[in-house]
This record gives structure tokens, C-alpha cells and sequence, in this order.
């Protein structure tokens, strides 16, 4: 009897690649943040406008952005000082990531959404915009 691991075929990719998949990612959720940072600070303004509790809370958002930025900048330099041999396989780390669509999207490095079934116990309070929905990008590389 075969133990799962032994079972099943390991997707050995190269850790460059790896790295690059997990940049592009953190990209993103700097774009998001950019944007939920933009869309509170709207609202706050449009409320009752900005108290020293609500800039404290922009600015711990906008800290969390330029975090991710800062830890996509260091895996991107790092990922360039990588032997091109070093190789890792990526099915077990991508089945410890808890969203379907962004273990998907390391696993195969698209930086689409790649349609997943969910499980039956899976509960999705959002649907993706469409398509046609831009999603507007502040970091240049």
C-alpha cells in the first residue's frame, strides 16, 4: 500500500519561478490595498469626516501595503540570486493555501483566477467582478 506521497507524481518547479509566482501575488494584493485604502478613506471623508482614529487606521493600511511591497521587492532580488537548478516541488505548499484560486495560481503561475469546484462545505459570500471590471495597477516594474 502506497502512501499519498509516494502515489502521486511531484510537480518539481524551479524555486525562481516559484518566487516570481508568489511576487506577482503579493503585487496584487498591494493593487487591492491600494484600492480598499482609497475606497475607505472616501468613505470616512464623506461620513463624518477624518478623525485622528480613523488617519491612524489609514495609515496602519497604508504600512500593511508598503509591507507587502517591501516583502515582494525582497523575493524578487532574491529570486535573482537563485541557482536556475534549485528546484522544489510545489504541490505540497500549494495544498496548505486555504484560497482555491491563489493556490491555483501558484501552483500553475497564471495570474488569472483559474475556476475551482469548491467543496461542499465551502461558503462564498462573493462573486468575482467580471471581466470587464479594471483592475487599476500603481506599482511600475
Amino acid at each position: 500500500m502506497q502512501s499519498e506521497r509516494s502515489s502521486r507524481q511531484a510537480e518539481t518547479v524551479p524555486l525562481q519561478q516559484v518566487l516570481k509566482r508568489v511576487c506577482e501575488q503579493l503585487r496584487e494584493s498591494e493593487v487591492l490595498i491600494d484600492e480598499l485604502e482609497e475606497l475607505i478613506s472616501d468613505l470616512l471623508m464623506s461620513q463624518t469626516g477624518l478623525t485622528s482614529g480613523g488617519l491612524s487606521n489609514l495609515q496602519n493600511i497604508d504600512l500593511i501595503r508598503q509591507q507587502i511591497a517591501g516583502l515582494g521587492d525582497f523575493l524578487d532580488a532574491l529570486k535573482v540570486h537563485l541557482p536556475e537548478n534549485w528546484v522544489v516541488d510545489i504541490q505540497r505548499p500549494c495544498s496548505s493555501v486555504r484560497l482555491a484560486e491563489l493556490a491555483a495560481r501558484l501552483a500553475a503561475g497564471n495570474s488569472h483566477p483559474i475556476p475551482i469546484p469548491h467543496a461542499p462545505d465551502d461558503l462564498d459570500l462573493f462573486q468575482p467582478l467580471p471581466e470587464t471590471a479594471p483592475l487599476r495597477r500603481s506599482w511600475s516594474r
